[in-house]
């Protein structure tokens, strides 16, 4: 598929779309289909966005266009994984469209729990565990990404490590007012904490679930 004639959404459920998932990677359009999938089986109509921008600015211009296209004055931004850190930075910027803030999976916000992801992968890897990211995943759901785009990936991850590295990330994620729900899985290398610490008691509406036996993809888990 080529990234420039893909569509930027994709729609799950009927109208009216109240919330739009934010995949993870960067550069893996689709990969958050199975949470759209559940939320619209459960009655959740949503939209995904599919990012195709290499900055955050064009990320953020995307979802904006999104809004306009579905006539949204409000939406819910569910966020996985990168997804997470391009929510706080929209709704930061743009706190009167955002209605709530839903992270799963949620990426640390300060550099310093990167070391964490690293080993707790790396020793998973040295026990012969291939999948070192979810506790039991269901077949078949590594299927849903369209394609992996390394260069918007690697333009985009840099972009994220500085914010993270500068403290910028952490300070844009404390302005937001929105209420904001984290979900994090017990066996997730990212850690609880690294999203959880920096904002327990610094946000006015915060609230957090941990799910055990639960790893970095929620919706995949058995």
């Amino acid at each position: 598929m080529n990234i420039k004639n893909m569509d930027i959404v994709r729609e799950y459920g009927r109208p009216p779309f109240r919330a739009i998932v934010l995949h993870g990677g960067p550069g893996a359009p689709g990969c958050a289909a199975g949470l759209c999938r559940g939320a619209a089986e459960r009655g959740i109509p949503v939209l995904e966005h599919l990012q195709a921008a290499d900055t955050f600015v064009g990320l953020m211009e995307e979802i904006l266009s999104i809004m306009k296209r579905y006539s949204m004055e409000q939406t819910i931004l569910i966020g996985h994984s990168f997804g997470s850190w391009l929510a706080w930075c929209f709704a930061e910027k743009y706190p009167y469209m955002v209605q709530k803030i839903i992270l799963a999976g949620g990426g640390p916000l300060e550099a310093k729990y990167l070391q964490d992801i690293i080993r707790t992968r790396n020793e998973r890897k040295s026990q012969g565990i291939e999948d070192t990211d979810n506790y039991c995943a269901l077949p078949g759901t590594s299927e849903d990404m369209l394609f992996f785009n390394k260069e918007q990936y690697e333009a985009l991850m840099a972009e994220a490590f500085a914010l993270r590295e500068s403290g910028d990330l952490l300070k844009r994620a404390l302005r937001v007012q929105c209420p904001v729900t984290l979900i994090q899985g017990d066996y997730d290398p990212h850690p609880t904490e690294g999203v959880y610490a920096p904002l327990a008691g610094r946000l006015p509406q915060f609230s957090y679930y941990v799910l055990e036996k639960c790893g970095h993809d929620p919706w995949k888990e058995k």
